[in-house]
């Protein structure tokens, strides 16, 4: 979905690259109305193009400001799957240190990395795991090429088992769990757009998230649920080598604080919690969550809104200032 921001018709050129940056497809001139929106079901079969992936570039000729999204889902199993949204990303936002903030490979979920390249020359990328006492757990290298992407599945297995340091795409998978959990540290020597897709192992439901710069010391999560089926998880990274004082206020839909939580988080440690309502002593409860740091040292949260029949999304925290 493509959305048109302005007050005035907006003129959109697509663009569809492989992997290596190549260009495989195209579409020129696509008018938005003042206000209107674009769709597509199957955005590469719109462009002509068949059992392909890669980058879609999004560009706006007119001087409109649009806004992208597109949701991520599998045809399997039968019915398929409720999918991920992955949200368009100005290249202003690309970076040469990205921390992709919850990565996960158990028998229940697996985690691949993606990773974007905006530069017209190639990356060299260093990829860094992390757990959630802040230690190196392990790392890798790859490569991406310029105006491509390069997808490295199941991204723990690869990383913890490589002793002869092979490019991380050509590690085997042991197709054994790792059992770990933690957090990524994406460096690079170009600029790059770093995204994660977390997939339930039993459902190939893919929950979707992107790689951030920096954290904040004061965040908001517009929604958390612990109503029914569904759930709210929450993880905190703490960016810096310092300790970090967090105040988790939960608000109900008027505002009111219905639970608090005071938490220290070490230096370059994650912080995670499999039903965040829960563990403030709510039940049947829903509302945003705030987020304060009151020592400034900036954190990055994002939250898993999930479902006991399987399907995920990740839902990403806003900086307030």
């Amino acid at each position: 979905v493509i959305k048109n921001l302005s007050s005035f018709a907006a003129s959109v050129d697509l663009t569809a690259r492989d992997t290596s940056g190549g260009v495989i497809a195209s579409r020129n001139a696509l008018a938005i109305p003042a206000g209107g929106s674009f769709a597509s079901d199957d955005i590469l079969t719109f462009l002509g193009v068949s059992e392909r992936f890669g980058p879609l570039e999004i560009q706006s000729t007119s001087g409109a400001s649009v806004v992208a999204n597109s949701r991520v889902f599998s045809n399997t199993p039968a019915g398929g799957t409720n999918g991920g949204f992955l949200e368009g990303q100005s290249t202003s936002q690309a970076a040469t240190s990205l921390f992709v903030p919850f990565v996960i490979d158990t028998a229940e979920f697996r985690t691949n990395l993606g990773l974007n390249n905006t530069s017209s020359s190639p990356a060299r990328v260093t990829v860094l795991f992390i757990n959630k006492m802040g230690t190196l757990q392990a790392s890798g290298t790859t490569s991406v090429a310029a105006g491509g992407m390069t997808q490295i599945n199941s991204v723990l297995r690869k990383l913890l088992n490589n002793p002869s340091k092979f490019d991380l795409v050509a590690v085997p998978d042991p197709g054994v769990p790792a059992n770990q959990e933690g957090y990524l540290q994406i460096i690079s020597s170009q600029p790059l757009i770093a995204w994660a897709s977390q997939i339930d192992n039993g459902t190939n439901d893919p929950s979707l998230e992107s790689g951030w710069r920096l954290g904040f010391a004061k965040l908001w999560l517009s929604s958390s649920t612990n109503v029914g089926l569904f759930r709210s998880t929450l993880a905190l990274l703490n960016t810096q080598a310092l300790e970090a004082s967090i105040e988790i206020i939960s608000r109900n839909t008027s505002g009111g604080v219905q639970g608090t939580r005071s938490l220290i988080l070490p230096p370059n440690a994650l912080f995670s919690e499999n039903d965040i309502l829960s563990s403030l002593n709510l039940s049947g409860a829903f509302g945003p969550l705030e987020i304060n740091v009151t020592n400034g040292i900036p954190v990055i949260a994002i939250s898993r809104v999930y479902s006991n029949n399987g399907t995920s999304a990740f839902f990403e925290s806003r900086p307030v200032d």
